[in-house]
């Protein structure tokens, strides 16, 4: 009884002094209620506080019957005009706080956001619109009572308004070596490197949240790329002097595992998201030039440290469609040289590595959950 008093306490000073940081659920039956969230860390209830008559009740909601929470989210009085906002609930199942105004019944709605930016939405993607309304909260009357549902069904509610747990992308990647050049190993016609600087792939990862509020992920990326260069009626000369003549081909693998940091930016709660990305891997280098009867392979690890700027956006809340613009770094000191199946180790120091530097631009589909 002693913890239970305490509780009602300070839930009663949230409620008289803190009336902005209540939360706002949305009923399945398109009603709303102001509360403050107690506990939600079951799948089928959650226990609010809610002031009746001036009096703290506690009580529980059945989870099915919720269509939406709003964390920090008032009906405020007149006086707090000013701080209202309306709810627009989508298609897919995702909320905008914003001042309506211009509501044109069943075409479209313009509204404009906190930062006082004025968007549209066209009303057939609009499931559920919810407008501010002023109460006073010694007008208890009018807010909604407690529901105490006890039902045996473990459908549970997942808030569009919560980051999710795990996160997995894959991605297509189209990018440039920044500052690559060729490892002069055989002399090459004039700008033959500039062939390799292109590149292309693929990329896919998989993230777990390391803290409470879900926007710090911790996880393992690898990403796999291809450039080619080729020069008709080429002419070589091996590093045993001896020459070569014939079609040129080059080819260039570059794979890149190792562990990275995702930060969320904002407060992740509309259809639009961002987030940087740092990463620490190493990268495996492969390049195979062949001619006539002639093959030099060169191979080696390099560390790669990149930061990458992500934008994704939401098409339901597990799945969106996304961008990846970073830069990758790393330079190869040495290889493992195969010339013609005889094998040796080279060290090439800084003035002769290989820079593996590139600049990379990915589209590719997110999963959440």
């Amino acid at each position: 009884m002693k913890a239970k008093t305490i509780l009602i306490i300070i839930t009663w000073f949230l409620f008289q002094k803190v009336a902005i940081a209540q939360d706002l659920i949305v009923f399945k039956s398109n009603d709303s209620i102001n509360c403050k969230i107690l506990k939600e860390n079951n799948e089928k209830f959650i226990e609010i506080a809610i002031v009746v008559n001036k009096n703290i009740e506690i009580g529980s909601i059945n989870l099915t019957e919720i269509t939406s929470i709003r964390k920090e989210f008032y009906v405020v009085s007149n006086k707090q005009k000013n701080e209202c906002f309306d709810s627009i609930f989508t298609n897919n199942n995702e909320i905008i706080i914003g001042k309506i105004i211009e509501d044109k019944k069943d075409w479209y709605i313009i509204y404009e956001l906190p930062n006082k930016s004025k968007n549209n939405i066209a009303y057939s993607s609009i499931k559920n619109l919810i407008k501010c309304n002023f109460i006073s909260q010694q007008n208890t009357e009018k807010v909604l009572p407690i529901k105490k549902l006890q039902t045996n069904n473990n459908e549970s509610i997942n808030s569009v308004f919560q980051n999710k747990k795990y996160r997995f992308s894959f991605d297509g990647i189209a990018g440039i070596y920044s500052g690559f050049k060729n490892s002069n190993f055989i002399s090459t016609p004039k700008n033959y490197g500039n062939q390799l600087r292109p590149n292309m792939g693929f990329s896919t990862s998989i993230h777990r949240s390391i803290n409470k509020r879900r926007n710090i992920l911790l996880g393992v990326k690898f990403s796999s790329l291809y450039a080619s260069a080729n020069a008709q009626n080429a002419q070589i000369t091996s590093p045993d002097s001896a020459i070569y003549s014939g079609e040129l081909v080059t080819k260039l693998y570059l794979n890149t595992i190792g562990p990275n940091l995702l930060i969320k930016l904002g407060k992740g709660k509309s259809l639009n998201s961002y987030a940087l990305q740092f990463g620490l891997s190493f990268s495996y280098y492969n390049e195979i030039t062949s001619i006539s009867n002639y093959t030099l392979e060169l191979s080696g690890l390099a560390f790669s440290p990149s930061l990458h700027f992500l934008y994704d956006y939401k098409l339901s809340k597990n799945f969106s469609l996304g961008t990846n613009l970073g830069y990758e770094g790393g330079a190869l000191n040495s290889v493992l040289v195969n010339d013609n199946g005889n094998q040796s180790i080279k060290r090439l120091g800084r003035t002769n590595s290989i820079n593996l530097g590139r600049i990379g631009l990915s589209i590719g589909a997110r999963y959440w959950f």
